[in-house]
């Protein structure tokens, strides 16, 4: 388990994170969860690549094996006389 240095940036709390797990990005998202803070990337396109990959997935599909046949009959009378 990694630990980290919690220090005081100007009016801020910071925290120092190891070289070995640090964020490629300018921004974090923080998350209050009940045990600590959960820190997020944040994507700074996100919405755009969204639409880009909703763009180019391939809507033509094809559905096989499509059983219509009507449900048996069952003689549910039996069953609870």
């Amino acid at each position: 388990m990694l630990t980290a240095k919690v220090f005081q940036s100007g009016g801020s709390q910071a925290v120092r994170i190891p070289k070995s797990v640090r964020f490629d990005c300018e921004e974090v998202i923080v998350k209050q969860t009940p045990v600590g803070l959960l820190l997020i990337p944040r994507e700074e396109d996100f919405w755009s690549r969204w639409l880009e990959q909703l763009r180019a997935f391939q809507w033509d599909v094809a559905v096989e094996d499509v059983d219509d046949a009507l449900p048996q009959e069952r003689d549910w009378d039996g069953l609870f006389a």
